[in-house]
């Protein structure tokens, strides 16, 4: 019975990442029938922690939205005495031996030193006992802000042109910082972006979890719709560097534009090896949406084969707001084909033609 509960939950968190109005309908059900939803506590040091849903799950963690119950909240289905606090989200890691211990303490110092706007931030951490139904197990405790726990997406129609390049050009900020700390995150991918609405202002995009970065020089298997060819086959003496999480925020890009990773779309069409359409580079483009037809060659130049020809982050970022400052000027004309205002920048290797000590805005330009 558990099994087929994950199944189906798993098949629910799919369907509420590629829709993520489902998730509004979700917490409305969640608020009018209390006593159908199974209470889930979680206490993290004195403060007691609701589970209103999963947000997502890996092998070892989960990452739950959470609201805090007040001291004097009573039991399922009783009006709190107090007004709820704010979201949050909490992730937690299973501890399974010193390997994990090990990458929840890594990820926990690494949140604290790295202060950036378009980074998750750490709002209180512990390792305890939490119950499980096999009896308690040892776990790491993260909490942080939830930013309305809503992940990038389309809905129920293409994003806008500009909602697509301020998060792509977020990303690439929040990378960064990662970059500039001598490591890469080596698991970027949507379900690693949350989003802070910000009225009158575009969303707030936020990269987290950070618990599979590490050295960029160290080999990694970061999922593998988005993960890099010289991931699939280190080869003795090869030299791994940051430009895989380059190649992973192209795949995003792809994925707000289209829905879905370039890589599963190939083999989507063709019914072909994943592995084997990365490393053939096979990467083909829908003709809808036209609007969006002008990333084409952004994304090409963070799909190269090679990583010495794709750009830096700070690159990648420069050339969405090339984009972007055309959309603002020109929001009809000038963006609908694929040769349009980064065709020149894309044409040779990296560096970027033009690029070279060139500053890059910073996310408040947005």
């Amino acid at each position: 019975m558990d099994g087929f509960l994950k199944s189906v939950g798993g098949a629910w968190s799919s369907l509420t990442e590629k829709y993520p109005q489902l998730t509004q309908l979700e917490e409305r059900v969640v608020t009018l029938l209390p006593r159908l939803s199974p209470e889930h506590v979680i206490q993290l040091g004195p403060k007691r922690y609701r589970v209103i849903r999963t947000l997502g799950e890996g092998g070892y963690s989960t990452v739950y939205l959470v609201r805090e119950l007040s001291e004097r909240t009573g039991d399922l289905g009783t009006a709190p005495a107090e007004p709820p606090g704010p979201d949050l989200a909490l992730k937690q890691i299973f501890l399974a031996g010193p390997e994990e211990e090990q990458r929840a303490a890594a990820e926990v110092r690494l949140l604290q030193s790295l202060a950036h706007p378009n980074i998750i931030r750490l709002l209180e951490s512990t390792v305890t006992d939490v119950d499980t139904p096999s009896g308690p197990r040892r776990a790491a405790l993260l909490l942080f802000p939830a930013y309305q726990a809503r992940r990038p997406g389309w809905g129920w129609a293409p994003p806008p042109l500009r909602t697509v390049l301020s998060i792509f050009i977020q990303l690439c900020a929040a990378l960064e910082a990662v970059h500039a700390a001598g490591l890469s995150h080596r698991d970027v991918k949507p379900q690693n972006l949350l989003m802070e609405a910000r009225p009158g202002a575009t969303p707030r995009t936020v990269l987290m979890d950070l618990g599979s970065a590490g050295p960029a020089a160290v080999p990694a298997h970061c999922t593998a719709p988005y993960r890099a060819p010289e991931l699939w086959e280190v080869v003795p003496g090869t030299v791994l560097t940051e430009k895989v999480d380059v190649w992973a925020a192209g795949c995003v890009l792809y994925c707000l534009a289209y829905r879905e990773s370039p890589f599963e779309r190939a083999t989507g069409t063709t019914g072909g090896s994943l592995k084997l359409a990365i490393l053939n580079g096979g990467c083909t483009f829908p003709e809808e949406p036209k609007h969006l037809a002008c990333l084409q060659p952004l994304i090409r130049a963070c799909l190269e084969q090679d990583p010495s020809r794709r750009p830096s982050a700070a690159e990648a970022k420069l050339m969405a707001q090339t984009l972007l400052e055309e959309a603002v000027r020109d929001p009809v004309g000038g963006l609908e084909g694929a040769g349009g205002p980064l065709a020149h920048l894309t044409a040779r290797a990296s560096p970027v033609a033009g690029l070279e000590g060139t500053g890059v805005a910073g996310p408040g330009a947005l």
